[in-house]
């Protein structure tokens, strides 16, 4: 006798083939790849280097990648010392009455500060910068390396361009310079013109490597943004930077989470459900080594217990992708962008790519708190209200705080992916459906 047989309906039964995201490629696509053992090679490809003899082939480095992640320390720390810890001292060797002892990390704006003092500091970070690049990273009077080099220094002359580093190699590339000879008609005696040299000044850029988003698109947003601040509240406790407009920024037509102790983020992190579109970190943050094993990255809420990478691992892995987390991540927290030495691949950022989050920002340094907070705050108010992705808000603020605070502080922030990452809105018709408006 017939008999209905049981049946359902997937609601989305082309998913895996429809939400396949195409982005649009950088202009440029640098990739080192690490060889045998240390060995670096270098590759070249997009739009910026058509027609260019390096486009197609790849050049073994004199550099190693071992010499590379010690030379690229060494300029973060620079950054480090002779700046955010530049102290100004008088003919006596006394501090210069009158004047904070460390000048250009207790405020943002750097205008009216000694021009001849600041010039000199900023081209100490230039110089630094451009033997990073072609001094060591692409150093060395072979035929193969001095054609790439001059090549890869033609396109990086250019302005505004996409660029894309793709390695597991993690290098402060915003921080690094063109020479002088690349900008002729640069006196570099100016702060306006030594900042031009800075990559972080002329391009979008972004670092890839293995982890990077997911091939899904991004999912479709509420009209109001879910937003979260995980904060140590023990920072700046005076009150003496500008973290209340952060918060107000966040609060503003979101629905905001506030979190302070590790549980509390971690308990969130664990939800299969867990959604939200943008996720702040305001804490400390710091390499910590655990006996002989390689250091790694940790930040700390306030109760001070250290969230790492493992913590991400252990309650996102068995997930999948297939979930809808998929934030936009500030960290901002001391080095949270900045490579691990030796350990590149137990990165936190890395970590919370790989478990679907669209890209992770943070600084390279050691960051004031008074800058960092105003910085937040810009990229975030930008973020939530306008249509500008990541990167275009980064080279924004970066020319901002350069071009009219005379600050170079922006530059030190870096996209670990992400650069074409912006908010996708949708807004309640009349009807009351939601309809997709951004993406």
């Amino acid at each position: 006798m017939p008999s209905e047989m049981a049946s359902w309906t997937r609601q989305n039964p082309s998913r895996d083939y429809r939400d396949l995201h195409v982005e649009k490629l950088p202009d440029l696509i640098l990739a080192l790849d690490i060889v045998s053992g240390n060995s670096l090679r270098a590759r070249m490809s997009g739009a910026a280097a058509d027609g260019l003899y390096s486009a197609n082939y790849g050049v073994v480095l004199n550099a190693s990648s071992t010499i590379m992640r010690a030379r690229a320390a060494q300029v973060c720390k620079l950054w480090d010392e002779a700046f955010v810890g530049f102290t100004s001292y008088d003919d006596s060797g006394d501090l210069v009455e009158g004047r904070p002892a460390n000048p250009y990390a207790a405020q943002t704006d750097l205008r009216e500060e000694p021009e001849s003092e600041f010039v000199t500091s900023l081209q100490t970070l230039a110089f630094s910068g451009e033997r990073l690049l072609f001094g060591t990273l692409f150093g060395g009077e072979q035929d193969e390396i001095a054609l790439f080099r001059e090549d890869l220094a033609q396109i990086l002359a250019r302005d505004n361009l996409r660029i894309r580093f793709d390695s597991e190699l993690f290098l402060p590339w915003p921080m690094m310079c063109l020479r002088p000879a690349d900008l002729p008609g640069l006196s570099q005696d100016t702060p306006d013109e030594l900042f031009q040299r800075f990559l972080g000044h002329r391009h979008r850029i972004e670092q890839t490597g293995d982890a990077h988003p997911t091939t899904a698109a991004p999912t479709t947003l509420t009209a109001c943004p879910r937003v979260s601040l995980n904060q140590d509240l023990r920072i700046d406790m005076e009150g003496r930077t500008a973290k209340n407009k952060v918060v107000d920024a966040l609060k503003d037509g979101t629905e905001y989470r506030g979190r302070t102790h590790r549980h509390e983020f971690l308990q969130a992190l664990a939800d299969p459900g867990f959604s939200e579109h943008l996720t702040y970190f305001w804490c400390h943050g710091s390499f910590e080594r655990d006996g002989p094993e390689a250091p790694y990255l940790v930040i700390r809420l306030t109760d001070n217990i250290a969230i790492h990478a493992g913590d991400v691992h252990d309650r996102r892995d068995d997930m999948g992708t297939d979930t809808p987390f998929q934030p936009f991540i500030i960290l901002n927290a001391c080095h949270a962008s900045a490579g691990g030495g030796e350990a590149d691949r137990a990165h936190l950022g890395r970590a919370f790519i790989l478990s679907g989050a669209r890209g992770v920002l943070g600084p390279q340094i050691g960051m004031p708190q008074v800058f960092a907070a105003e910085y937040a705050h810009r990229f975030i108010s930008r973020y939530l209200r306008s249509d500008e992705t990541a990167g275009e808000i980064a080279l924004a603020l970066a020319r901002y705080f350069a071009d009219q605070l005379r600050n170079p502080l922006g530059i030190a922030y870096s996209l670990h992916c992400g650069m074409d990452t912006r908010l996708t809105r949708a807004r309640v018709t009349a009807s009351g459906h939601e309809q997709e408006i951004a993406a």
